[in-house]
């Protein structure tokens, strides 16, 4: 009888520290999807910039196809990379389950602020918004860049 208690406080202790392994490797993973996310929103505000910013001055062109080429790998990797199932997981459990965590995070702008949005960052996409944005332009509508506000029906209240 005591071995058999033996054996099964093994058996529980062993897997708990699976367990324990399993949601540090997800919580690892969790950080990396969203690190990466955020890069795609950090090389599409730097292409927007220097995109119209190299419409005046042709010393940016330059930097705007350097920023072209970071935003474009990120869009592939995400969209076409090996963890795309990850990616379009951690997306839908952020926006169907996690809401919360996100909705209230403001001043996610994607593309360069307007002067129309640069007063009040409550006319910024939340976090949650821009899950929304990344899933709806790169998964729901197949596009190879994220599309702006205007083009996005649940984003448009705030222009």
């Amino acid at each position: 009888m005591k071995n058999l208690t033996l054996f099964l406080s093994v058996l529980l202790f062993v897997g708990l520290l699976k367990q324990v392994q399993a949601q540090h490797q997800l919580n690892e993973q969790e950080k990396y999807l969203n690190i990466q996310l955020h890069q795609l929103r950090e090389y599409s505000l730097a292409y927007d910039t220097y995109s119209r910013m190299s419409v005046k001055y042709k010393e940016y062109k330059s930097r705007r196809d350097s920023a072209e080429i970071r935003y474009r790998k990120q869009i592939k990797l995400i969209k076409f990379g090996p963890k795309k199932n990850q990616f379009l997981a951690f997306l839908n459990k952020a926006i169907e389950k996690d809401s919360a965590l996100y909705r209230n995070r403001v001043g996610y702008n994607y593309t360069m602020a307007d002067e129309s949005t640069t007063e009040s960052p409550l006319k910024k996409p939340t976090l949650l918004e821009y899950y929304k944005v990344v899933r709806y332009s790169l998964f729901e509508k197949d596009s190879n860049r994220l599309l702006p506000m205007e083009d996005i029906p649940f984003l448009k209240y705030k222009l």
